[in-house]
């Protein structure tokens, strides 16, 4: 695999854009892979890894950044401002370290900036050397280096929906399970079975023969496609026509998997995603900030984002498989010279080489050239899950923490304990007055000391009562618990908005 360390030309990128020179880009969302890595699990993005990173960086500076280029965000700095970034990724050493060497490129050291443009100031260039009081005087460390602030998400956290929308979801794993019941499947996985055992020689030592079947066609790929690019010996040995079949076996599992036109389940991911995108190139729109944002995921939510918007359909051999490392997809905001009318265009780059054009594309089956955002608007508002609630609806994940407060035996379980708490304050204000009451009730007199019930009788009576109560209320929690706890509760029918709240896969976590 080819790969290159020099910085991109504004002209380059243009070259490859596909994009009108006369436009006057707003704002850009991108969603990118990560780079190279060891045989999963694992936790190290490789030299090789970082390098692709670095040069998609590389790219999107040439094309949003630099001052020559026609195609430059209108108002993104030459260097950073954290008001005009918006970063998250998911807590994870391979993702995070991809975007990392993202921003070295996006954003290099100033000293390779000075003298540049203009637009680096005093107090940037200042910032490149210090002088102490004790007359010591400092360099900036690494040329200059520019600190970029990312969002790091937890599997855990609600935000990690608008990123990895398909990751803890029921909905979603129970459709992956019925595509591994489907006759297609189980035809495809007997009928490659015996070209997957004759890989058993090539794989030994490093994948068992009985994970050499079609429904490990991920795996499988993943262990030969790594060993292929960073083991001589391995490299050698496997011919070009074993490595193709496996890769286009590889490339129609992740599409089943990810995408099935009668099955909203699989684009639950993209769903998310989507919403996220519209948020913030609405906050681009409305509010000058963020600029740019930068999310960095996984290979299958890219899929899912091609099946949702129709490309895959469209398109197949292009959007139809496993994406290349440190591939992106964006949407872009912009604006024409003869239209002051907000638009929005989708674009995708599929790899980190100069020769990877970002290329514009039609979603939803609408204008390549883009779409006014206000119809942009109407399309998400059709496809996307807008909030936290309508993703524990579509996923029916409401035994989660994070979904449990949404649930609907939740909000029961408290609107019933409030009015009991009511009752119990209005009706039972005392022991004493439940003493009278129980008196009256029996026909006795408050006098008397034999044949009725005494005070301290009946104030014991009130404390029971009192704690029944509680009992009661307890029970009905417990309760709630239980249908939580079995999936029993139903989803709660919302209508679906738009919030501007920060946003933030079962097969794969890198």
């Amino acid at each position: 695999m080819k790969f290159s360390t020099s910085t991109l030309t504004a002209a380059a990128v243009l070259l490859a854009s596909g994009s009108a020179a006369d436009d006057t880009i707003l704002g850009a969302f991108i969603f990118g892979r990560h780079g190279d890595r060891l045989t999963k699990p694992t936790t190290t993005l490789t030299t090789l890894g970082a390098h692709q990173l670095l040069n998609s960086g590389q790219f999107y500076h040439a094309r949003y950044l630099d001052p020559e280029s026609s195609l430059r965000i209108d108002g993104l700095n030459l260097t950073y401002h954290e008001s005009q970034l918006s970063a998250q990724a998911p807590n994870g050493a391979v993702i995070q370290m991809s975007q990392w060497a993202f921003f070295q490129g996006l954003y290099p050291p100033l000293n390779t900036l000075k003298g540049l443009s203009a637009e680096i100031s005093e107090t940037e260039v200042i910032s490149l050397s210090e002088s102490l009081a004790n007359g010591t005087d400092l360099d900036a460390p690494l040329e200059g280096y520019q600190y970029i602030v990312s969002q790091g998400v937890d599997d855990d956290a609600p935000d990690t929906i608008w990123i990895k929308g398909d990751e803890n979801c029921p909905s979603f794993d129970a459709s992956s399970q019925r595509y591994y019941q489907s006759s297609e499947f189980k035809a495809l996985n007997a009928s490659t079975y015996d070209f997957y055992q004759s890989l058993s020689g090539l794989v030994a030592g490093g994948l068992s023969k009985s994970k050499l079947n079609y429904a490990n066609a991920y795996s499988v790929f993943d262990y030969i496609n790594v060993n292929a690019i960073h083991n001589g010996t391995f490299a050698a040995l496997i011919s070009d026509d074993d490595f193709n079949r496996v890769k286009w076996l590889q490339d129609r599992y992740t599409t089943d998997l990810n995408y099935n036109a009668s099955d909203s389940a699989t684009v639950i991911g993209a769903k998310t995603l989507l919403a996220a995108m519209y948020t913030n190139l609405n906050a681009t729109l409305v509010a000058r900030k963020p600029l740019l944002s930068m999310f960095t995921g996984s290979y299958d939510t890219f899929s899912q984002f091609f099946g949702l918007t129709g490309l895959i359909d469209q398109d197949p051999q292009t959007f139809g498989g496993l994406v290349n490392y440190g591939a992106s997809l964006v949407l872009e905001l912009f604006k024409t010279d003869s239209d002051s009318t907000p638009r929005v265009r989708f674009l995708f780059r599929n790899g980190t080489e100069t020769t990877d054009a970002l290329t514009p594309y039609p979603i939803f089956g609408q204008d390549v050239a883009g779409i006014k955002f206000t119809d942009f608007e109407d399309l998400v508002n059709e496809n996307a899950i807008h909030d936290l609630q309508g993703w524990c609806s579509a996923c029916g994940a409401w035994k989660l923490d994070l979904c449990k407060p949404l649930a609907p035996t939740y909000e029961a379980f408290e609107e019933l304990l409030a009015d009991k708490n009511a009752e119990l304050s209005s009706t039972v204000a005392s022991s004493d007055e439940l003493a009278q009451s129980l008196r009256n009730i029996l026909g006795t007199d408050a006098s008397s000391s034999s044949g009725g019930l005494t005070l301290a009788g009946a104030g014991g009576i009130g404390a029971g009562v009192t704690i029944a109560v509680f009992l009661i209320a307890g029970a009905v929690f417990l309760v709630c618990r239980k249908l939580l706890a079995t999936g029993a509760t139903k989803p709660p029918v919302t209508k679906t908005k738009m919030e501007n709240d920060d946003l933030s896969s079962t097969q794969s976590t890198v």
